[in-house]
């Protein structure tokens, strides 16, 4: 499976929420909450912490595929 993730670093409280499912590309977009900041690669770490939590899913199946950098990412789900 794959989503879109929109990563917003910095937040108080951590969690996901699913906002819409995009029709052109498929993929559902969901918002993730995370305490840590954007400093080398500490927040991609939590998003994938918190979206295996969310999906119930080891953390080593769950990788980020584009834009790794950004605010949004594509991530794979095995």
């Amino acid at each position: 499976m794959r989503i879109l993730v929109l990563a917003k670093p910095g937040s108080k409280k951590e969690g996901v929420e699913k906002i819409w499912k995009d029709l052109l590309t498929g993929y559902d977009i969901y918002k993730v909450k995370i305490n840590a900041k954007p400093v080398k690669w500490k927040a991609n770490e939590a998003i994938i912490e918190v979206l295996a939590d969310y999906f119930k899913t080891k953390k080593n199946k769950i990788k980020i595929l584009k834009w790794n950098t950004a605010k949004y990412k594509l991530i794979e789900i095995d």
